[in-house]
């Protein structure tokens, strides 16, 4: 199986829900499995969201309690890309300019 990410795009927020700042990193994931040289490819095309919190919180795999903390994250994945935007919409405000730019 073959994976290409495209539109990846950061953008400065406040989730609503958390109430907390971060970078929101849009992605469009495509997916082909098979082989294209033997006939048909399935692919699948997956939108995705993923807030980095500004202030970092650490989650401790619970099957692997010594192993090194790693910072939470909240992902989500939609099927189509509309989905992904109703999700922003309730879920997101875009924060302010900073420095001319929206993310990193």
């Amino acid at each position: 199986m073959r994976v290409f990410v495209t539109d990846e795009k950061e953008i400065r927020v406040l989730n609503r829900v958390l109430n907390q700042t971060g970078l929101l990193q849009l992605k469009t994931r495509i997916e082909i499995r098979g082989n294209h040289l033997k006939g048909k490819v399935p692919v699948n095309i997956f939108y995705t969201t993923q807030f980095v919190p500004d202030e970092e919180f650490w989650e401790i795999d619970e099957e692997y309690p010594d192993e090194e903390p790693s910072p939470l994250t909240y992902p989500n994945q939609f099927r189509t890309e509309s989905e992904r935007s109703e999700h922003c919409n309730n879920w997101y405000e875009i924060l302010p300019f900073e420095n001319g730019n929206l993310g990193n």
